[in-house]
């Protein structure tokens, strides 16, 4: 995920807090713990994937290595990034399964920076994320699952 630069406002914030006596790392608090972390993580390996969000996984993925744009494609860690991505989305949602709206939403943030823009794709001003868009676009979104 790009969250670019601060804004003026927003780094002189920053700078103020990391020069005063208090330092703000030292004042976080843990939200849960690591076992907490390791059951989440159970249970997004439970969220069961079909067969058809698998084919369409692989279809978005084959689709990237596709893209002109492109100088280098997902790869199959990406997808399976992919399917762990919308695994915990839905989770999230409260779903013990996941559908392709799943996939759709995880896509940009797992994909983007993977993706490796071809020289003419950079020197137009083609990003990363409109070819996620696209290829998310002309794939087929599986209607049984």
């Amino acid at each position: 995920i790009s969250i670019g630069y601060p804004t003026l406002e927003q780094e002189m914030d920053v700078l103020e807090r990391y020069s005063g006596v208090v330092k703000p790392m030292a004042t976080i608090e843990p939200v849960c713990a690591a076992e907490d972390i390791i059951a989440l993580q159970q249970m997004v390996q439970q969220v069961y994937c079909s067969p058809e969000v698998r084919l369409y996984v692989a279809n978005i993925v084959a689709a990237t290595r596709q893209e002109p744009a492109l100088q280098l494609g997902a790869s199959t860690r990406a997808a399976i990034a992919l399917i762990h991505g919308a695994q915990a989305c839905a989770l999230l949602a409260g779903r013990d399964y996941i559908i392709p709206e799943d996939v759709q939403h995880m896509a940009l943030p797992i994909l983007a920076h993977r993706l490796v823009l071809s020289p003419e794709a950079r020197m137009k001003g083609i990003s990363a994320q409109s070819i996620v868009q696209r290829v998310l676009k002309n794939v087929a979104i599986p209607v049984k699952l």
